[in-house]
């Protein structure tokens, strides 16, 4: 669980989920609440599928530290009709949701881009799971993923995968 995550000390309360599944801060709005700097939002727009709260919690006040732009969805199916609305740079997906798994939603995703002849133009999506055991790595590459994060990680060990695909861009 990422509950254990090292690096986030506190979640501010502007950050509190909202009704709407699919919520994103726009960049006035975290400015506004002085979460991030004007020029942190060069950095890129992540898509975050978690389906726990405090995990969601977690990853949006490391995310914000870090001046990433957050969209956050709380399965495999908001993934996907957020993924069809917006460009991101990066998704970072659990792997065991509620409605539709991580699995599911990155095979859809790769499915799609196949389709639309998008093989340069390759979504990074970077697994987090609590699965730690050996082979479960494999599984996820396997499964379409480009990364792996295992549950619970530092805010450093996050900033390091995420920067490790951005740079590829």
């Amino acid at each position: 669980m990422v509950g254990d995550v090292k690096g986030a000390d506190s979640v501010p309360p502007d950050r509190e989920r909202q009704d709407d599944p699919v919520s994103s801060a726009t960049p006035s709005e975290q400015r506004a609440s002085g979460s991030a700097d004007a020029s942190a939002y060069r950095r890129g727009h992540i898509l975050v599928a978690e389906d726990e709260r405090v995990n969601q919690q977690l990853l949006q006040a490391m995310l914000d530290s870090l001046g990433y732009r957050v969209t956050m969805t709380n399965n495999g199916s908001e993934a996907l009709a957020a993924a069809a609305q917006n460009r991101f740079d990066l998704v970072l997906m659990d792997c065991q949701m509620p409605v539709m798994d991580g699995y599911a939603a990155t095979r859809t995703i790769r499915e799609q881009e196949a389709l639309a002849a998008q093989a340069s133009h390759r979504l990074p999506i970077v697994a987090l799971t609590a699965d730690a055991l050996k082979g479960d790595r494999e599984r996820c590459l396997a499964g379409g993923f480009d990364d792996y994060l295992s549950k619970p990680y530092t805010r450093q060990q996050l900033r390091d995968v995420i920067q490790r695909w951005l740079q590829r861009k």
